[in-house]
């Protein structure tokens, strides 16, 4: 019996895996290659490296379109006045939906992972799934009262836009995949949207070593260029920072750093860029804790599941816990203003031994309710369901 063929179409490469949808994009080709054919086709604004891409080809074959900025310009002025996605028109490309499109006449089923790429497969008159970790819609519109400037503006312009499309997917047949049940009740109750389990490498489970180094530091971790990551660190450093113990340092960990993340860097001796780290876990593990005090964005973060996995108090304010229920259970410590920040972080700082409840908390945690290996056997239970063959 000839394996099914599965054509997947998303925005972000999986290698370096650096940010969270990298790390997503990885596992659900790497778990979904064990069972079916796939074919992966990625719309990018700039060729990966060579390397990187021999490294996907053991799992499945790929197809890069590269995306010109005139053209994705262009697309977005054409589009502003039709209530399309402006972030999906800028990926739009006539030359690769014209090959995806030839890729899925020989397909079985059809994935999108990513929004931004939902209208190459959205017309696909087969079991289509849009793996989207997230409600674009959901998060746009909550953040538009929490925002200002630049960022307020694009929330407000896109998310109605957004909501829009989520919809359509639901009309058109397609099966919407979410890690946030919040953001799938908002949706509403149809039968093809599904809540799947967030994952966490393996690797954060295993014993970490303690470097003495960074026992006086706070760490955050994340993707150092994406808006709410930065916004997140502004306002620690605005907030919080300055009122904490001279000692107490902010270890920063995290790839494509911004110029505002350089400028903040200079700013203070007290803050220090570690950047990439093949394995974080032991510097979260050392550290006094780890912080994600989210002001706009949502979904599950990354940065809380692996500082709980990796044995690390976590801190972080209910906009980013809300996701991690009971918070009880987690281990989290929840700080909502700056005085709540500075209070436990002292706190914890001088007796770092009475927090040692919420790291093994957190630990468990992680382990029950996160695991790639999880959301691939899901993800694959879905569309041997759609196709309709035993999923055993």
């Amino acid at each position: 019996m000839s394996k099914i063929k599965i054509v997947l179409v998303t925005s972000r490469f999986p290698f370096p895996l650096e940010g969270g949808f990298e790390m997503k994009n990885f596992h659900l080709i790497e778990y979904l290659s064990r069972h079916f054919d796939i074919s992966a086709h990625f719309i990018l604004t700039k060729f990966p490296l060579e390397n990187d891409v021999n490294r996907l080809k053991k799992f499945c074959k790929v197809h890069i379109h590269k995306t010109s900025f005139m053209s994705s310009i262009l697309n977005i002025v054409f589009n502003f006045f039709q209530n399309k996605p402006l972030q999906n028109a800028f990926f739009t490309s006539s030359s690769a939906k014209h090959l995806i499109n030839a890729d899925l006449n020989n397909s079985d089923v059809a994935i999108c992972s990513v929004i931004r790429t939902a209208d190459y497969i959205i017309d696909f008159k087969g079991p289509k799934i849009f793996d989207l970790a997230d409600s674009k819609g959901f998060i746009y519109k909550n953040n538009i009262s929490t925002s200002k400037g630049l960022y307020k503006l694009i929330f407000w312009l896109e998310a109605n836009r957004m909501l829009l499309l989520e919809r359509l997917i639901l009309l058109k047949g397609g099966t919407i995949l979410l890690f946030n049940k919040f953001e799938a009740q908002f949706l509403g109750s149809s039968s093809n949207i599904h809540v799947v389990p967030h994952g966490v490498n393996n690797n954060a489970f295993k014993s970490k070593v303690f470097y003495k180094k960074y026992s006086d530091g706070l760490t955050f971790i994340g993707k150092l260029n994406v808006p709410h990551n930065v916004e997140m660190i502004i306002w620690f450093v605005d907030n919080v920072l300055p009122w904490l113990s001279n000692e107490i340092k902010l270890y920063i960990i995290g790839s494509s750093p911004s110029k505002k993340i350089l400028d903040i860097v200079n700013s203070s001796p007290k803050i220090h860029l570690l950047g990439f780290v093949d394995d974080p876990g032991s510097i979260l593990f050392s550290s006094i804790a780890s912080i994600c005090p989210l002001q706009s964005g949502g979904g599950i973060q990354n940065k809380i599941i692996d500082s709980m996995a990796s044995g690390a108090v976590t801190l972080a304010n209910s906009k980013a816990a809300s996701q991690f229920h009971p918070i009880t259970d987690s281990g989290i410590i929840e700080c909502n203003s700056p005085d709540d920040w500075i209070f436990h972080i002292e706190a914890i700082y001088k007796s770092p031994q009475k927090y040692q409840c919420n790291r093994e908390l957190g630990i468990d945690f992680a382990k029950n309710n996160f695991s790639w290996e999880a959301y691939g056997v899901c993800v694959r239970s879905i569309i041997q369901n759609l196709v309709g063959i035993d999923s055993k």
